[in-house]
């Protein structure tokens, strides 16, 4: 491949302009792609750790802890759905982007690190509170009488926050999941 060529999908993956990635092509290529291994590395180890975790919601006039889903993705909160989990991944780690936001004299670097993803939930839902979501299905699984297992599905992108500091592994942090901006809700 062209350093042209490369530089091109650079400047789309990271999303900066093009000189800015024909200048990396030229004397950080290799180290891009290192890095971009590492990120990736990092990134599927993180998702394999979010599956099983709670999802935080508001609860009276607190939060609950869980990991962060943004507000705009409509998730059933209790006493609709309680229990709410990660429960499966399908994770698109070909789409992976790195979007730095700062930069410091030393080479330290700050910015997002972005994967989009199909996220499964699990929660408990009273029979007689079934919340309407079209993407909502009765597991056959029953708690009780009047509590079932319920699924839900969200197409979402996944954010952390990221620091690279020359010579180290880069630093993730989880932030949240946010909806895609193209149909967060579409049909199976």
């Amino acid at each position: 491949m062209s350093r042209d060529n490369r530089a091109k999908k650079l400047a789309q993956q990271q999303g900066i302009p093009y000189a800015e990635a024909l200048r990396l092509t030229r004397t950080d290529g290799a180290k891009a792609h290192v890095l971009n291994q590492k990120l990736l590395a990092l990134v599927k180890k993180e998702c394999w750790d979010l599956v099983g975790d709670h999802i935080q919601y508001r609860w009276g006039g607190g939060i609950v802890a869980g990991r962060v889903f943004d507000d705009e993705l409509r998730l059933p909160s209790p006493p609709q759905v309680e229990q709410l989990r990660i429960h499966v991944m399908d994770v698109d780690y070909d789409a992976l982007a790195w979007r730095p936001v700062e930069s410091t004299g030393t080479g330290v670097q700050s910015g997002y690190v972005t994967v989009p993803a199909r996220v499964g939930l699990r929660g408990e839902a009273k029979t007689a509170n079934l919340p309407d979501d079209p993407t909502m299905r009765v597991v056959d699984e029953y708690v009780d009488e009047s509590t079932v297992i319920v699924s839900l599905e969200r197409n979402v992108v996944l954010r952390w926050h990221c620091v690279l500091v020359p010579g180290k592994d880069p630093d993730l942090l989880f932030g949240q999941a946010e909806p895609q901006s193209s149909h967060p809700y579409p049909a199976r």
